[in-house]
């Protein structure tokens, strides 16, 4: 049976981590399909098929780690269809440098793909990270105008 697997990093000490995935935002459309849900770092190679459908995202995946760029290329490589939903370029004033020396990620080869990095000299669809869709921003009351958001 196909399945539908969404990859991302499951990070529980890294909230942006843990709560980037479409899945939690469309979990009730997605629910129709065989979900599989997998952590970037310990993909159950095993259980993707050449038919199945991979969605990798959200969050700063891009050029963070050399096996970050390493599994991405094998979901390319192991799966037809393969879709980037928000990820974004992890560069972070080098916060977490991991060097420049990583697989290239051959970003023509996604069915779909989208990066949450606005303005982005890759020239890649933007698309925001999911999270935007949280519930705890509903509540949030707009900004002062008067006030600056340095304040």
């Amino acid at each position: 049976m196909r399945k539908l697997h969404f990859i991302n990093r499951v990070d529980r000490g890294n909230t942006g981590d843990w709560t980037c995935s479409p899945l939690n935002y469309f979990f009730e459309y997605f629910n129709q399909f065989n979900l599989v849900r997998h952590d970037m770092e310990y993909i159950d190679w095993n259980n993707i098929s050449r038919d199945d459908i991979v969605i990798i995202g959200a969050s700063g995946m891009l050029y963070v780690a050399a096996s970050v760029n390493q599994n991405i290329n094998r979901c390319i490589e192991k799966c037809d269809t393969v879709i980037a939903w928000s990820v974004g370029f992890n560069t972070h004033n080098h916060l977490w440098y991991q060097g420049n020396n990583f697989e290239d990620i051959p970003f023509d080869q996604f069915k779909l793909i989208s990066i949450r990095d606005f303005n982005h000299p890759s020239g890649l669809e933007y698309l925001p990270d999911p999270t935007c869709l949280a519930k705890e921003f509903d509540d949030i009351p707009p900004p002062d105008k008067k006030r600056a958001w340095s304040d």
